[in-house]
């Protein structure tokens, strides 16, 4: 009886304040640099995904505030060669970086956004700036050859 209850207090929520809330889902390629401590790599190709739910702070949602969820994988090349020692269980271990050698991360990510759009109130497509952090965390890294 709880849940049902809770469910409907939440459906007359969501739909009593349905003109104020906006989801939103977008992707594609992105072109970027891995960013690692200690090796250079140079710029490569990806693709993004992100899903978002955003409270609009004005009749025109002009502005708003967007949580979204991300997905992102990145794909570089490293520009030298390089060494590292690691402990893996406290055995010690070198990875070695080769220049060419391909890099493939697979990032996911929260990323809280506030949102001005620019350009006329119409309902064509208008340019935005959008402010906030991201936060990602690496899911799957592939370090392979060429």
């Amino acid at each position: 009886m709880k849940k049902n209850l809770l469910f409907i207090c939440l459906a007359f929520v969501l739909s009593g304040s349905y003109a104020q809330y906006r989801w939103e889902v977008s992707g594609g390629a992105t072109f970027s640099k891995l960013n690692l401590d200690n090796v250079d790599t140079n710029r490569g190709t990806g693709f993004y995904f992100n899903a978002g739910y955003g409270y609009m702070l004005d009749d025109r949602a002009k502005t708003s505030i967007v949580f979204s969820l991300e997905a992102l994988q990145r794909r570089s090349t490293f520009a030298d060669t390089a060494s590292e020692s690691i402990e893996i269980n406290g055995e010690p271990f070198t990875v070695r970086y080769n220049e060419g050698d391909e890099i493939k991360a697979f990032q996911i990510g929260f990323s809280p956004k506030f949102r001005v759009i620019t350009g006329q109130n119409t309902d064509n497509f208008r340019a935005f700036f959008q402010v906030g952090p991201s936060f990602r965390v690496n899911a799957k890294v592939e370090n392979g050859a060429k």
